[in-house]
């Protein structure tokens, strides 16, 4: 019996372990410094269980689930400080009718506002977003029923596209045709997402099956291929494609380095390269495929007693890949 629920404890531990979600990661790592926001030498406690996401949030969005678990640090932190009176230095509480600090503490409830305002805006947006899809979708149908011909066949070649899933998205793709067949999906003119195979197209329209980066199946998507119809002579170019960076650190403290990209968070350094210069990709390094372009990117490394952050802007070339030191001087 004993050695079941031992078992049991090893079966569920290795669930939670590799079972983690970037949600998850982020709501861990978002906890522990929201807990610890602007309180030196604060210890912080274990992260409580990850919450599910909630709307509008993605179990694959690490930036949601450390949003959520800084606000949540943020509030159990404010919580413990009002119950004990006064400061807890990890020590022991002190009460400020007998102990006189120089510590100030920020002020939890002007954060917690803060970041209510930012959650409250972002939903808004996002139904505004979703207002603008849905009326959008309207006009391309109404205009696409309006139609009374057709063209019998697209010929080969790349082609502007209005892409609708009929509940909450519509916008511009490009796509490739080949015998009359859409085979190639392009989204911002450079990342290409796999379908789930060739589609026929009929009357200027074709539906498919977009695959996710898991390999399940995603949504299913209707095409218009109103631009053709509309001026058959019509030339679209080809996407621009995509471009590489590979981040790369001496930093013999990188353990704890983590990289965000244009805003988005990248990941976390998991070595540092003591003698020369790594290759575009190569182990160790953190690489990111994305349109060409500038962008800013910013990486810390908080230790026990210091921080040190890298920041700046760097231009991804179209169809290569570029190498982004990040270097200790």
């Amino acid at each position: 019996m004993k050695k079941s629920i031992l078992l049991l404890i090893a079966f569920l531990t290795s669930i939670v372990v590799f079972g983690q979600s970037d949600y998850s990661r982020g709501f861990q790592n978002g906890y522990k410094e929201g807990y610890c926001y602007n309180d030196f030498g604060c210890l912080a406690p274990i992260p409580p269980i990850t919450p599910i996401p909630l709307i509008g949030e993605s179990n694959d969005n690490y930036q949601d689930g450390y949003n959520r678990g800084f606000k949540r640090g943020l509030e159990d932190k404010q919580a413990k400080t009002s119950k004990s009176g006064g400061y807890n230095s990890g020590q022991g509480t002190y009460n400020q009718q007998q102990y006189q600090s120089t510590y100030s503490a920020p002020d939890y409830s002007l954060l917690l506002k803060a970041l209510e305002m930012n959650q409250a805006q972002y939903e808004r947006n996002e139904q505004l977003k979703k207002e603008k899809a849905i009326g959008m979708m309207k006009q391309v149908k109404d205009y696409y029923n309006s139609l009374s011909t057709f063209p019998e066949k697209i010929p080969d070649g790349w082609y502007k596209v209005i892409s609708m899933n009929n509940y909450d998205f519509c916008e511009e793709r490009k796509v490739y045709v080949l015998n009359n067949k859409v085979t190639k999906y392009i989204i911002d003119d450079w990342l290409n997402r796999k379908i789930s195979y060739p589609v026929s197209i009929n009357k200027g329209k074709a539906m498919i099956q977009l695959i996710l980066e898991n390999g399940l199946n995603g949504d299913l998507v209707e095409l218009y291929f109103l631009e053709y119809i509309n001026n058959p002579n019509a030339y679209t170019s080809a996407p621009v494609g995509s471009g590489k960076v590979s981040f790369w650190t001496n930093w013999k403290r990188s353990g704890d380095m983590k990289l965000f990209f244009d805003g988005m968070y990248v990941g976390t350094f998991t070595s540092y390269f003591e003698n020369g210069t790594p290759v575009c990709g190569q182990t160790g390094t953190l690489t990111v495929e994305y349109k060409p372009g500038t962008y800013t990117f910013e990486a810390t490394s908080e230790g026990a007693f210091s921080t040190k952050t890298w920041s700046g802007k760097v231009t991804i070339p179209a169809g290569g890949c570029i190498l982004q030191g990040l270097t200790n001087k």
